[in-house]
This record gives structure tokens, sequence and C-alpha cells, in this order.
């Protein structure tokens, strides 16, 4: 393992912890109604469920880079 691998390593668990902020603020937006309110219905389930694909795709990097 090199520097670079390291950096990117690291980019792919911030692309994870993203996606997991990401599913938790909306969630706490659709269901409990804090921190404001999208008027829109669909526009909230599917800002909700967007982060799920950013976390499979951090995770699909970071078993990738792993590998190598």
């Amino acid at each position: 393992m090199n520097k670079t691998d390291i950096w990117e390593i690291i980019g792919d668990a911030l692309m994870i912890a993203f996606g997991i902020m990401l599913v938790y603020v909306f969630f706490v937006v659709e269901v409990m109604g804090q921190y404001g309110m999208e008027n829109n219905r669909y526009i909230r389930w599917f800002e909700l469920f967007m982060g799920l694909p950013i976390i499979g795709f951090g995770i699909f990097h970071i078993i990738r880079d792993l590998r190598r």
C-alpha cells in the first residue's frame, strides 16, 4: 500500500459517510418533520433513497481499492 491507495480509501470512506448523512438528514425531514419541509412528497422520498446508491457506490469502490 502506498500513499495514493490510502487517499483513495479515505475518499471512498468519505463517500460512504456522506451517503449515510444524506439518508439520515432526509429521514429526519420526512419522518420527524424537523429542519424544514419540502412540499413535494415524491422529491422527499427521492432524496432519501438516493443516499443508498451513494453508500453502495462507496462500498463498491472501497472493496475494489482493497483488492488491488
